[in-house]
């Protein structure tokens, strides 16, 4: 009773945290924003999720199927990331220090810390639930509500699901090696992969749209079973049927019922790579240096407080045998001394001083700053952007757009992702807010050598475009550079975190130029070479928002930094 009485006050207490962040109020807007477009209108040029020439009417079952199913995909990515740092924030507000020195054992902080995430998840999904309800009422082709065919998708196939996801949170905040941005870039690799394969289909979304291909198939016998889920547009409107919901069956109902038991496998398996706080490098950093380095300095301190006990007894055997007579001789030397000595008065006034001219380069801030992003970088990364620029430029053009380029632009996630947000994460912005013309002097200078790096891991691209002639590919390159740098800066100064711009970024990435999604895609991977001539007025629509987009975050960074100034 005590240990469940424990795990649910951390649980309790991580959950509160959360919730009255306004990180939390801004993920669930975001959430149900999708929820809503998950739903297009029923005269919409688009789709999120068809079968073959057909969709669903808009009745309970559809909409709770295609939402959860639409849910399942998106919270399974978005919500690891939101969930990702319940350890880490103990780590950075010294409360697991505290924890340290308690009899708590380490099974039971995990377990509930894994608890707080999934009812984090948990909620979101419950808001995603009425969100799809009030579409089905606001889409109006069927008004008759059947709440258990809307609600059994999440309950059964989505939050079984969120489980795991919040254990896997655990698990990779537990070992040193995946807590920062490389696990961040390890999740999303495993999850492409594994969101590929067919196991996840059977155990996860295929189980949903398995039944609607089948019902489907009795409609329309010539129906081929072909499907899709993603942003389509649509050149001539889809065919409606109705489908009455699924049909639970006790196989499907224990298998979704084993997540929890995955999750709690996560769980122990989490316990084996915890090491506590006293090994994570943020209570190294909070420490101000690293285990070695402290070593060291006691070392060194047990070495400079053996030295003054010498220096003190030596200055006990002086008094000692130093009579009274003898001290009061070099009392009255010293006076006289002293006595000897004139006043020195100074020959010259402080106008005869030099004057101090400040000088100040640019470029060697710019340098700094490019030392700073590249500091700790190991040569294996380099040696990789060198391979992903040499293959932009050799492969077939297709293969080089479509694949390796968008590679190229996520290797120095790491680089950008630090950008404005390295003052807080060191605690020395006050330092640099009280710097002469910070703003105009530091921020510009951030922003160049983020723009260095960008160049330098694009430039194969670049280069392979201007040979062939592709002007129109060019041009997304421009301003896929320009946003990735502005974003990467705008979202640090904003936030004061760098994990903001890792998680959005990569949301971004992956749903824009990995899966073509066309008003994402802001690199254009889906587009056929071409000039600029011979484009649609929906391509300059498309370059036309991210440059002002671009410029919007740019302003913002400055907005935020002036906020930074004023602290003084």
């Amino acid at each position: 009773m005590n240990k469940a009485y424990t795990i649910y006050h951390i649980a309790r207490a991580d959950f509160l945290e959360r919730t009255r962040r306004y990180s939390f109020l801004i993920t669930i807007a975001l959430t149900m924003f999708a929820a809503y477009l998950f739903v297009p209108p029923v005269d919409a040029n688009y789709v999120t999720f068809y079968l073959g020439d057909y969709r669903g009417i808009y009745n309970s079952a559809w909409i709770g199927g295609i939402v959860a199913i639409s849910t399942t995909m998106f919270l399974s990515l978005f919500g690891f990331y939101l969930v990702k740092n319940s350890i880490d924030r103990d780590a950075h507000t010294r409360v697991g220090y505290i924890i340290a020195g308690t009899s708590l054992k380490k099974f039971h902080y995990l377990l509930g810390k894994a608890i707080s995430n999934f009812a984090v998840l948990t909620v979101i999904v419950f808001l995603t639930m009425l969100v799809a309800l009030l579409m089905q009422l606001v889409r109006g082709e069927e008004q008759t509500i059947n709440l258990w065919a809307l609600v059994s998708p999440f309950l059964i196939i989505v939050i079984p699901q969120m489980a795991v996801v919040a254990a896997l949170a655990i698990v990779f905040e537990s070992w040193s090696a995946l807590r920062g941005v490389t696990g961040n870039i390890i999740f999303l690799v495993l999850f492409i992969a594994f969101t590929s394969t067919t196991l996840y289909s059977n155990i996860s979304t295929d189980i949903i749209s398995g039944q609607m291909r089948s019902d489907l198939k009795l409609v329309d016998s010539a129906y081929d079973g072909t499907y899709g889920q993603g942003v389509l547009f649509l050149d001539n409107p889809l065919k409606t049927f109705q489908w009455d919901g699924m049909q639970w069956s006790g196989s499907v109902i224990t298998m979704q019922l084993l997540f929890f038991v995955a999750a709690f496998v996560l769980c122990l398996f989490a316990t084996l790579l915890f090491r506590g706080f006293a090994e994570m490098p943020i209570a190294q950093k909070g420490m101000g240096r690293s285990k070695s380095e402290q070593d060291g300095q006691n070392k060194k301190k047990h070495k400079k407080q053996k030295k003054n006990q010498e220096l003190d007894q030596q200055e006990e055997l002086k008094e000692e045998f130093t009579t009274t007579e003898d001290k009061s001789l070099l009392i009255e030397a010293d006076e006289q001394v002293m006595e000897a000595v004139p006043a020195v008065s100074p020959s010259f006034s402080s106008a005869q001083l030099t004057p101090i001219v400040p000088r100040f380069r640019f470029m060697k801030l710019v340098q700094a700053e490019l030392g700073l992003m590249l500091k700790g970088v190991p040569w294996i990364w380099y040696a990789i952007a060198a391979v992903l620029a040499i293959l932009c430029l050799l492969l077939p053009m297709a293969a080089s757009v479509r694949y390796f380029w968008p590679l190229a632009w996520i290797w120095p996630l790491l680089m950008w992702s630090n950008m404005g947000s390295r003052e807080a994460t060191h605690s020395t912005h006050m330092f640099l807010a009280s710097s002469p013309r910070m703003i105009a002097r530091q921020l510009p200078a951030v922003w160049i050598a983020g723009y260095l790096i960008t160049v330098v891991t694009g430039i194969g691209m670049l280069i392979r475009l201007l040979l062939e002639g592709d002007m129109l590919h060019v041009l997304h390159w421009l301003i896929g550079s320009l946003f990735i740098t502005t974003m990467a800066l705008g979202l640090g100064v904003l936030t004061h975190s760098k994990k903001t711009f890792e998680v959005l970024y990569m949301l971004l990435w992956y749903v824009g130029p990995i899966n073509k999604v066309p008003v994402l895609d802001f690199l254009g991977t889906d587009l056929e070479a071409g000039s600029l001539g011979s484009v649609d007025p929906g391509f300059w629509l498309s370059v036309v928002g991210y440059f002002g987009l671009t410029i919007v975050l740019f302003v913002l960074a400055f907005v935020g930094r002036r906020r930074l100034a004023d602290i003084r």
